[in-house]
C-alpha cells in the first residue's frame, strides 16, 4: 500500500458542492480553462529532470474552490480566523457552514 505523501508534499481541500469536499495530496495546482490539475512532481535521478503526474483533474463546473488545508483538521492554512455573519466559523465547510 502506497503513503499517501508518495503523491505530493501539500494536501489540499477541493469544495465540490455545498455537501462534497475532496481532501486529496499533490506537489502543486493548475487551473487550465476550468479544469483543475493536482499534480505530482517525481524527480528522475538518473535523467536529472523531472516527471509531471496528474492525480486528479476535476472539469470546468464540477468543483467550486480549492484551500491548502491543515493535516490536522482540514482547515486552511495561514487562516488565522474566519467570520460569518459577524459570527467566527471554527472549521470551514459545508458542515459548520449552515
Amino acid at each position: 500500500m502506497s503513503n499517501p505523501i508518495d503523491y505530493g508534499n501539500y494536501y489540499w481541500c477541493i469544495r465540490l458542492n455545498e455537501k462534497e469536499e475532496v481532501y486529496a495530496y499533490a506537489d502543486s495546482i493548475n487551473n487550465v480553462n476550468g479544469t483543475l490539475l493536482l499534480l505530482r512532481e517525481k524527480k528522475e535521478e538518473a535523467a536529472s529532470e523531472s516527471k509531471i503526474t496528474v492525480n486528479i483533474a476535476l472539469a470546468p463546473g464540477h468543483w467550486q474552490n480549492i484551500y491548502a488545508a491543515s493535516l490536522m483538521d482540514g482547515s486552511p492554512i495561514a487562516v488565522e480566523h474566519w467570520i460569518k455573519d459577524g459570527k467566527p466559523i471554527n472549521k470551514i465547510g459545508f458542515t459548520d457552514s449552515k
